[in-house]
C-alpha cells in the first residue's frame, strides 16, 4: 500500500457529501420534474426542512 504524504481530508467534505446524499434520497429532487427554477428551489427548501426536522 502506497502512503501519500501531505494528504489531508477537507473538513467540510463529509458535510457536503452527506448533504448531497440526503437530498438525492428525495425522489422529487433526483428527477427534473419542475420546469421553473422557483419550483425547484421550493422543493429544495422543503427537502432541507424535512431533513432538519427528522433529526430534531
Amino acid at each position: 500500500v502506497l502512503k501519500k504524504r501531505n494528504f489531508c481530508i477537507h473538513k467540510k467534505r463529509w458535510l457536503v457529501e452527506r448533504t448531497l446524499a440526503w437530498l438525492s434520497a428525495n425522489r422529487r429532487l433526483s428527477k427534473e420534474y419542475d420546469r421553473l427554477l422557483t419550483h425547484a428551489n421550493a422543493w429544495l427548501t422543503w427537502a432541507n426542512i424535512r431533513r432538519i426536522l427528522k433529526f430534531c
